[in-house]
């Protein structure tokens, strides 16, 4: 859910990123790449209805919470400055 969130992805392209990129297959715990899907899309939908509408929207607003910060973050960091050279 968070790779899907974001990425900004619907479900099929979630599986499809994942599958693609080993960096996600390593964030997901697996040890070594494998080159077929890890799971079906639908496994998405069978999560949102366990979780819930209310708990969907507060995961939701925690990652969006987390962009802002790390957005906001990398906007404020200042640039090195030599002040030997001139």
């Amino acid at each position: 859910m968070i790779i899907k969130h974001m990425l900004n992805l619907d479900d099929r392209e979630t599986v499809a990123q994942i599958t693609e990129n080993m960096y996600l297959q390593y964030f997901l715990g697996y040890s070594s790449y494998i080159k077929r899907p890890p799971f079906d899309a639908s496994l998405f939908v069978d999560i949102r209805k366990r979780l819930g509408d209310e708990l969907i929207a507060e995961m939701n607003d925690k990652i969006h919470e987390f962009a802002q910060d790390k957005t906001v973050k990398k906007k404020i960091r200042p640039l090195p400055v030599r002040m030997d050279l001139k």
